[in-house]
């Protein structure tokens, strides 16, 4: 899976009454993102496989896979690995990894996604009881096929599904605890 696409996409739409142009409901929504401190994520991929994710701006992510146990934290360049129960650093690298919100302020977003992307207006849902408003992106170059539905919450993505070159659903991601992460540190 693209995560990259897939965390720029997921900051991109907006709850409520929809403007007369979806591009600038989901330039609203990049920027509300964008702004968060922190955020939770739990992808369940079509191959079994859940994982949840913690993201603290500047630097930090936790990942925690549901199948195996096994768990990576990255702090800047450090970066941590628990395998089998114990905690085994990484030699320090230049971290590749971004948070979410980090990536939301680069311009990756608007020239790859938001400017060439087929957004499509799906109204409003109901997701887990709430008021949810709806979108689908398709056809920006890069996404090879990949599209998404999109529902969104006072202006912050709450679900993301991704859809394969056939439209087989492939993951699906559900966030929560905005701004509400706890900060964690190096687990040794």
């Amino acid at each position: 899976m693209k995560f990259w696409i897939l965390a720029l996409l997921l900051a991109t739409a907006g709850m409520g009454r929809a403007s007369a142009d979806p591009l600038a409901d989901l330039e609203q929504v990049r920027a509300a993102y964008g702004a968060l401190h922190s955020v939770h994520a739990e992808i369940t991929m079509s191959n079994g496989m859940d994982v949840s994710i913690d993201w603290i701006e500047p630097d930090k992510m936790h990942v925690v896979s549901s199948q195996n146990g096994m768990q990576m934290i990255a702090i800047g360049n450090n970066h941590w690995v628990n395998m089998g129960g114990h905690w085994t650093a990484l030699p320090p690298r230049a971290n590749p990894i971004q948070t979410q919100m980090a990536m939301m302020r680069g311009p990756e977003f608007d020239q790859q996604v938001l400017r060439n992307a087929r957004i499509s207006d799906r109204g409003m849902d109901v997701l887990r009881g709430v008021p949810a408003h709806k979108y689908h992106l398709a056809g920006w170059e890069g996404a090879g096929g990949i599209s998404y539905d999109l529902w969104i919450v006072n202006r912050l993505p709450v679900k993301a599904v991704e859809y394969g070159r056939a439209g087989e659903q492939e993951a699906t991601i559900t966030y929560s605890r905005y701004n509400g992460v706890p900060d964690f540190g190096p687990p040794m």
